[in-house]
C-alpha cells in the first residue's frame, strides 16, 4: 500500500493549488485513482468511491467541522478538525475472525499508518490493553435494556460534563 500512497503524496484534487502546497512541490491531479493505479469500488451510502485494494473501508458523512488554533500565530495555514459519522463498513472476508464473522481478527489485519511523515505497519501482538467483554463497548448491539441504559448514561454525561461549544462560523459548514 505504501507505493499507492506515495504516488499520491504530492498531489491535490484542487485545480487551484494553494501557494503553500506549490512551495512544497504539490501538483494538481484530477484523477487520483489513475495516478495511484488504484481501482474504484462502489459505495453503498456515500458519493465518493472506495479504494477496492483496501481490505477495510469506512463510508462516512461529515458530522461537524471545527476550526482549531485560530489565534495561534504559529499556524500559518487555517486548520480544521473534521468529525465523521460512519455510515457503512466493508471488510474483506479474509480479515474476519473464524469464530465471529462480525469482528476483525487483529492478527490478520496489518494496517498502515503514518507517524512523522514515515509509513509504518503493525508489528507482532503485544499484551492486551484490558480484559472484559468487548460487547460492553457496543451497547447498541445489545438488548433494549442495555440500549436504553446507554442512552440514559449518555444524556447524564452530557448534562454533567456538558458538550464542547461549537465555534459560530463552523455551524454553517455542516
Amino acid at each position: 500500500m505504501a507505493d499507492y500512497v506515495n504516488r499520491l503524496a504530492l498531489t491535490t484534487g484542487s485545480s487551484a493549488v494553494p501557494v503553500h502546497k506549490r512551495l512544497l512541490g504539490y501538483r494538481h491531479e484530477p484523477d487520483k485513482f489513475a495516478t495511484a493505479r488504484l481501482t474504484r469500488g462502489r459505495s453503498a451510502k456515500v458519493v465518493p468511491h472506495p479504494v477496492q485494494e483496501c481490505p477495510v473501508q469506512l463510508e462516512a458523512e461529515v458530522a461537524h467541522i471545527r476550526p482549531f488554533a485560530v489565534g495561534d500565530a504559529r499556524m500559518a495555514i487555517p486548520s480544521v478538525a473534521v468529525e465523521l459519522r460512519i455510515v457503512a463498513v466493508h471488510v474483506d472476508d479474509s480479515l474476519l475472525m473464524d469464530a465471529n464473522e462480525h469482528r476483525i481478527d487483529p492478527d490478520r489485519w496489518r494496517p498502515m499508518f503514518m507517524s512523522f511523515r514515515y509509513l509504518y505497519g503493525r508489528g507482532p501482538r503485544q499484551q492486551p490493553l484490558a480484559r472484559g467483554p468487548e460487547e460492553a463497548y457496543a451497547p447498541w448491539k445489545q438488548g433494549v435494556a442495555r440500549r436504553l441504559g446507554s442512552k440514559v448514561l449518555s444524556a447524564w454525561s452530557q448534562y454533567k460534563y456538558g458538550q464542547e461549544p461549537q465555534p459560530e462560523d463552523s455551524k454553517d459548514q455542516v
